[in-house]
């Protein structure tokens, strides 16, 4: 068996909420091409649709009708369901709007940490009823202040809540971002027809601004390409091309990473719009371990999980440190991924804040947890290409979280011998 020819993946999620919760607040139409269709996305459609936003869905684009944000419905309860972006985003557009809005999440949602949105937007003159400083929790907004805010820990969704307050409010909002996180609510604001400026590592928004409705074109996630990436280097002999992915340089972290451990991934085809897309080449390459630190964490947090799994076919040992954020996910992703690896016959240690992984190790198969997780269950998947036995889940249609078509993409590129 190897992998073979070219896919497209579906649009990149981060780019596909932004669009839509700036879309919404902006005047007239915002038409978002390649959209990425999932049940993270939706529960944003479908928060939006609650405040008032009409949004038609057609097979191959979107559109969103805006309303001046003072005008959105109040409603009782918002369930996001398992959506952190959306919550936490949504959020801050909330806190701006002189009404009383509660919004929740599934049970896994509700367990993750919203106190690091809550502090800045409470700075900013929201006000915040909660428990825990978890979800449900309610807002009461209006009439923010700008203020000067230093991130505490790497995050683009509590940097992209304030700087969506800051667009409605009343002055000079700065964020302080010590550790580069991904920037597409940056590269967006401009295509709406907002401005913000940078000074070294911070970024300055002026309020009150007037967003207006845009096109646009939605790249190819590359946190979901990653895993196309990774069978393509696992399996022998493979040689595999993923059309049209963003690549924009904050989320590069994946692609540097792997090169580092001997990949042989190229690109091709770049066009460069707000955010440039290409074409990857990926084929079956030996790699090496490494060592990975807490400053390259940001640019490939999501790709951890998937990163482990390789280096259990690496020569060598990877130790990955500064990764403590992932037991903040949709489950605690260090525990997951190291129960993961060690129940299908990886050599890892488990850190408070990564792993150590020996390799080469043959991987033995088994039945397995993804936990209600859809990384670690396609990470599972990926597994399943080179293990000696099957590797079995239960409910695999947890990935239609982020990727309905997943298992049925993957499939496309096997050639069996």
């Amino acid at each position: 068996m190897r992998l073979e020819g070219k896919l497209k993946v579906v649009g990149d999620k981060s780019m596909t909420h932004r669009a839509l919760l700036l879309g919404a607040m902006s005047k007239g139409i915002t038409t978002i091409y390649h959209p990425l269709v999932s049940e993270d996305t939706l529960s944003t459609c479908t928060a939006l649709k609650q405040l008032g936003i009409k949004i038609e869905c057609f097979p191959e684009y979107w559109k969103v009708y805006g309303k001046p944000i003072h005008t959105w419905e109040t409603n009782q309860v918002i369930n996001v369901n398992n959506s952190g972006t959306t919550i936490r985003l949504l959020s801050g557009l909330l806190a701006s709007i002189p009404k009383r809005f509660t919004l929740m999440g599934d049970s896994s949602l509700n367990q993750r940490p919203m106190q690091r949105i809550i502090n800045p937007l409470s700075q900013m003159g929201a006000q915040f009823i909660t428990q825990n400083g978890k979800a449900p929790f309610t807002i009461v907004g209006g009439n923010l202040k700008p203020i000067e805010y230093t991130l505490p820990q790497a995050s683009a969704q509590v940097k992209s809540a304030i700087m969506l307050a800051g667009l409605n409010a009343e002055g000079k909002t700065i964020i302080h971002e010590p550790i580069p996180t991904r920037n597409h609510t940056e590269t967006m604001i401009p295509l709406f027809g907002g401005q913000l400026n940078y000074q070294e590592k911070s970024i300055i928004i002026e309020g009150i601004q007037s967003l207006q409705g845009t096109s646009l074109i939605i790249p190819g996630d590359i946190s979901s390409a990653a895993f196309f990436i990774g069978a393509a280097l696992l399996v022998k002999n493979s040689h595999i091309q993923i059309e049209q992915v963003g690549i924009n340089k904050t989320r590069m972290g994946l692609v540097n990473i792997l090169k580092q451990m001997g990949a042989n991934i190229s690109f091709k085809n770049i066009v460069n719009t707000f955010e440039p897309s290409a074409t990857i080449e990926v084929k079956n390459s030996p790699l090496k371990g490494i060592d990975i630190f807490s400053e390259q964490v940001p640019s490939l947090i999501d790709e951890l999980p998937l990163i482990a799994l390789i280096a259990t076919q690496a020569k060598g040992t990877t130790t990955i440190s500064g990764a403590e954020e992932l037991a903040f996910k949709e489950t605690n992703r260090l525990v997951a991924v190291y129960e993961l690896l060690k129940t299908i016959g990886a050599n890892i240690e488990l850190k408070s804040d990564g792993w150590i992984i020996k390799g080469p190790t043959p991987l033995i198969g088994g039945n397995i947890h993804h936990y209600g997780d859809h990384r670690i269950a396609m990470v599972a998947q990926i597994a399943n290409l080179i293990s000696k036995e099957e590797i079995i889940m239960q409910d695999t249609s947890v990935v239609d979280v982020s990727y309905p078509d997943f298992f049925e993409d993957l499939s496309q590129l096997i050639v069996k011998e």
